[in-house]
Parts: structure tokens; C-alpha cells; sequence
């Protein structure tokens, strides 16, 4: 016998899957040596995070809409540490450190496919987090 048809709404689906809540920071600067400390109020530490990187301002060949996901360490392959992010997650906040290069975030150029440094003022990063 065939089962009824029932609607899930998204934090069900969320839910039944064991990820119990979702969080989505507000835009947040990018400053070179910099830390952000974001609350995230999951309630417990999240075990899955993502960035996005939002061109706010025409950058090269990037458009002002533009999203580019950040890994957490650099694109690039020079044997630097200066580029990129690490972000330590507690039960309350993400805490992000930001490289201490001119330009820590890196992304590859939709036109010329080499990895470039994003100019800072140019772009926002949102962090998002399930826990």
C-alpha cells in the first residue's frame, strides 16, 4: 500500500537528517592579520562550515554579485602561509583568523583561470554554519 504524500519543510528535512540548525552571519570585512569573532548561536559547536566570498565592487574580471566559495587554506600553490583563513568553532562563536597578506583571500580568475588575491574592499565574506 502506497504511502500518503506529506510535505517536509526545510528545518524538518534539516532536523530528521541530524543537522539541528543552520547559521548565516551577517557580511563581514576582510583586514589582513585580523580576527573576527562571530556568535553563532547553534547551541552547540557546528560541525559543517562554509564561506563565501561576495564581490560588493567590480574586482578585475569579477562582477559586483559575483560568489566565490573561500577554502580555508590558499589556492594558491607557493609554499606560503600568509594567504587564506583558519577558523576555530566553539559552541558559541566562529572565531576567524584572517592571513596577514595584502590580499589573504585567493580566487581563481574566471578569465585568466591563475589565482589572484581578491582586493579587500571589494568583496565581503558570509559564513554559514550547521550544528
Amino acid at each position: 500500500m502506497p504511502m500518503p504524500y506529506a510535505s517536509i519543510n526545510p528545518d524538518a528535512l534539516r532536523q530528521a537528517i541530524g543537522f539541528g540548525a543552520y547559521f548565516e552571519s551577517a557580511q563581514q570585512a576582510i583586514t589582513p592579520s585580523g580576527t573576527l569573532t562571530i556568535p553563532h548561536l547553534l547551541g552547540r559547536k557546528p560541525f559543517l562550515i562554509s564561506v563565501t566570498a561576495i564581490c560588493i565592487t567590480n574586482d578585475g574580471n569579477f562582477s559586483a554579485g559575483d560568489e566565490r566559495d573561500v577554502s580555508f587554506t590558499s589556492e594558491s600553490t607557493a609554499l606560503t602561509n600568509d594567504f587564506g583563513l583558519g577558523i576555530n568553532r566553539t559552541s558559541t562563536h566562529l572565531i576567524v583568523s584572517i592571513a596577514s597578506n595584502a590580499t589573504p583571500i585567493l580566487a581563481v580568475d574566471p578569465v585568466t583561470f591563475t589565482a589572484i588575491g581578491l582586493t579587500n574592499a571589494n568583496w565581503m565574506l558570509i559564513f554559514r554554519a550547521l550544528g
